[in-house]
């Protein structure tokens, strides 16, 4: 996929997540101001299968597959 379209997806993505991710973020005032986020309960859901997923890519990376 080329750049541009790309750019747009994530800028459209980003632009429907807003909302829910204010709620989620802790902004910080401070040299340099920074921002905490934390997962809300549905990508606590996922954990599990984003731990087996970085699990099968260490995996694969030993050559497990081969």
């Amino acid at each position: 996929m080329r750049y541009l379209p790309l750019r747009k997806d994530a800028d459209r993505a980003s632009q429907t997540a807003g909302g829910r991710q204010s709620a989620d973020q802790g902004i910080k005032t401070g040299v340099p101001p920074y921002v905490t986020y934390r997962l809300t309960k549905a990508g606590e859901g996922l954990l599990p299968v984003i731990h087996a997923m970085a699990e099968w890519s260490f995996k694969d990376k030993e050559g497990a597959f081969k």
